[in-house]
């Protein structure tokens, strides 16, 4: 009797440990510990490495429909490391400046810095502050990609793309484009 026992319970936990197998594999893709490598980035800088040239990079984002107002700092990526800040919004180095290209910014998913993204809207304002000047977006499109997907961020054009994660345990990534409103010109 105590070898059935003993059977019974090795079943059952054999049980146990095969369902939350599935259920990790199931919320938990194998992206989310082993992410993209920046190396499929090919964002060229906007200014030459060779130069010696004090670059203002953008100071400042808001977003008055989402009540966001937050400064910008300089980032990077090396490696598979995103410089991220818990107190402000990124600038990757290698995008543009506002009105000359592609400029990217992200921020992690919270609700003090781009959290509210998920509510903006086709059409409302984005603001970006770069020496003194305001750069003024509307937005185009809101899509939700996964985290390999860095061509969702690229672009030849001069436009604003918000990059921030989204979803059940981050799977996923939202990206906001804006276009120059024509009063930047």
């Amino acid at each position: 009797m105590l070898k059935s026992e003993f059977f019974l319970q090795l079943f059952f936990i054999s049980l146990t440990a095969a369902l939350l197998a599935l259920i990790a594999v199931r919320f938990f893709p194998s992206n989310l510990f082993n992410p993209p490598s920046a190396q499929a980035f090919s964002i060229i800088s906007p200014i030459p490495d060779n130069l010696n040239i004090d670059i203002h990079p953008p100071t400042q984002i808001t977003i008055p429909s989402l009540d966001i107002k937050l400064p910008i700092a300089q980032a990077q990526i090396s490696g598979n490391s995103w410089t991220l800040y818990n107190d402000k919004v990124s600038w990757l180095t290698t995008s543009k400046l506002p009105g000359f290209g592609n400029v990217i910014l992200y921020a992690h998913n919270r609700r003090h810095l781009f959290g509210p993204l998920k509510n903006i809207e086709v059409g409302e304002q984005i603001i970006v502050e770069q020496e003194g000047k305001n750069y003024t977006y509307l937005v185009s499109e809101k899509r939700k990609v996964l985290p390999d997907n860095v061509e969702a961020i690229l672009s030849s054009r001069d436009q604003l793309t918000l990059y921030t994660c989204d979803g059940s345990f981050d799977q996923r990534r939202l990206v906001v484009i804006a276009l120059p409103q024509e009063n930047n010109l």
